[in-house]
């Protein structure tokens, strides 16, 4: 139960320093959270090592391709969410567009989801997970790079295009990974990896929200986004989209270190259990 409290204690602070840094910078309250959550941590994982029943087994963090996924799954989400916090920015107040068509164009990046998940679930059993993820990651950079191209005399289409093609090839990650980090945990540890999945893609959620907001509004040079000229936005997209092309460089860099396929727990537990 203890562990239940300090996890979720670690979790506000965590949130909140980020959430705040957006607006308060490196304030004194920004520090003690963060400080609060790096302490917290270290307490959790502590009791959880020294407790009868631990409510995080730690033993699944040995395995290197499990805790690589989760990592790279963090990064990858922190670039998408920041991505969709600030390209209505840009559509609206640099282009001037309508509320009805700039969500229009964003929708472009979830359809081109919904087209590549089945895809890349054909191309993983084709190749396995580990080449589709590496294929992900790197397409992922590439649009990162396209998208930090865009500027106020880009056109709707090319704009939707580069969208499409971004967030679209976020499903040659997605779809292997899930099944990775599924296959490398024993099967009593599955509902477990299941929820660390899920947590590592709400991190990645609200770092991206607060972090990549936070970056894109000093690249524009502005305290108010609501106030910053078009020709600021257009600026702080371009430095913004390469320092996600950045993130997503050591995100590829992880995947290629620590991805290796190999035999998965789950699969040795088989052999042992055949002999």
């Amino acid at each position: 139960m203890w562990g239940l409290f300090l996890l979720t204690a670690v979790l506000i602070c965590y949130v909140m320093s980020i959430t705040l840094a957006e607006s308060h910078g490196f304030s004194k309250s920004v520090l003690l959270l963060a400080a609060g959550a790096v302490v917290g941590i270290a307490v959790f994982l502590f009791l959880e090592k020294n407790t009868e029943f631990p409510l995080l087994d730690l033993s699944l963090f040995r395995n290197s391709v499990f805790s690589a996924s989760l990592a790279v799954s963090v990064l990858l989400y922190t670039t998408t969410t920041g991505a969709l916090v600030i390209l209505p920015f840009y559509l609206q107040q640099a282009k001037g567009l309508s509320t009805s068509v700039s969500g229009i164009m964003m929708m472009t990046g979830a359809v081109g989801c919904a087209l590549f998940t089945p895809l890349s679930g054909v191309a993983a059993k084709r190749f396995g997970d580990f080449p589709v993820i590496i294929f992900g990651i790197t397409a992922m950079g590439i649009g990162s790079l396209f998208m930090s191209t865009v500027g106020l005399s880009t056109s709707v289409v090319t704009f939707s295009v580069i969208w499409f093609f971004f967030n679209g090839c976020l499903a040659f990650f997605q779809t292997p990974n899930n099944t990775s980090i599924i296959a490398h945990a024993k099967p009593q540890q599955r509902g477990l990896a299941s929820g660390l999945l899920n947590l590592s893609r709400t991190i990645g959620l609200t770092t991206g929200a607060a972090v990549i907001g936070a970056v894109f509004c000093t690249f524009a040079r502005t305290a108010s986004i609501g106030s910053a000229s078009p020709r600021k936005i257009a600026d702080g997209i371009h430095d913004t989209f390469i320092v996600t092309a950045g993130i997503l460089a050591c995100a590829l860099f992880i995947g290629l270190i620590a991805l290796r396929p190999g035999k998965s727990p789950a699969a040795e537990n088989t052999d042992e259990l055949a002999d």
